[in-house]
């Protein structure tokens, strides 16, 4: 979702703080919300700054928080299932999680989990069509 120009946001400021209006007359007057309009007003009296801040989240995930713990496991016990791992996590360190989080923590990191079987393949059968 595209931000709202700083010029739109200096005039919404500007109209509130000029006075003799609430919020709910703001926001009517320049279509956005109430909330969006008491959030710039509030940002403004705290940071003198309109500009938009940075979208997303700056959490740590779980098991990038453990890394290293993690990695101690995964190194150990390379041909465990993602549901092993999960459980190993679990008793070991305390930290609950789903498979789909170990997925991701490995997808992010550049690991794979792909079994290499190291049985001697199949032979394959070759059928031959009969001329009838």
């Amino acid at each position: 979702m595209p931000t709202h120009s700083l010029d739109l946001r200096r005039r919404v400021v500007a109209a509130y703080q000029a006075g003799g209006t609430s919020i709910r007359q703001v926001a009517e007057r320049f279509m956005v919300t109430k909330r969006t309009v008491h959030r710039w007003v509030r940002q403004y009296q705290e940071t003198q700054d309109l500009t938009p801040k940075k979208v997303g989240t700056k959490r740590i995930g779980i098991l990038d928080q453990n890394y290293s713990k993690v990695m101690e496991i995964i190194v150990a016990y390379p041909d465990k299932c993602l549901w092993q791992y999960r459980d190993m996590i679990s008793e070991q360190l305390g930290i609950n999680v789903s498979t789909v989080t170990i997925h991701n923590f490995l997808k992010k990191h550049g690991l794979t989990l792909k079994k290499r079987r190291s049985a001697v393949p199949k032979p394959t059968i070759k059928r031959h069509k009969s001329g009838g």
